[in-house]
């Protein structure tokens, strides 16, 4: 099961980042929202296939838009996926609130 809250860290450039993922899976459809670096964002065109998933989204920058995607999947209280933007890949990995 997907749904749920995270407590996620992804490894970038400029070391490690925190944040939080609110997802939920109705089918085959994800929604939700991430919050990190003071933003929160709405996910796009979410997809889920088993402990799997796939998303999109924006990011608001002072240069423009930053689109990026993100996959991975879920086992058990674990998130982990890496996170596609600018033309680089992040991993990240985090816990489910509550586990």
């Amino acid at each position: 099961m997907i749904d749920g809250t995270y407590d996620i860290t992804a490894e970038t450039p400029m070391g490690p980042k925190t944040g939080t993922a609110i997802l939920h899976a109705e089918d085959e459809t994800l929604t939700g929202t991430m919050s990190a670096l003071g933003m929160e964002l709405a996910i796009e065109n979410g997809r889920v296939q088993g402990d799997s998933f796939t998303f999109g989204g924006n990011v608001a920058t002072f240069v423009g838009p930053v689109v990026f995607t993100c996959g991975g999947r879920v086992q058990g209280n674990t998130i982990e996926g890496i996170v596609h933007a600018a033309g680089r890949d992040f991993a990240f990995r985090g816990t489910r609130r509550g586990a």
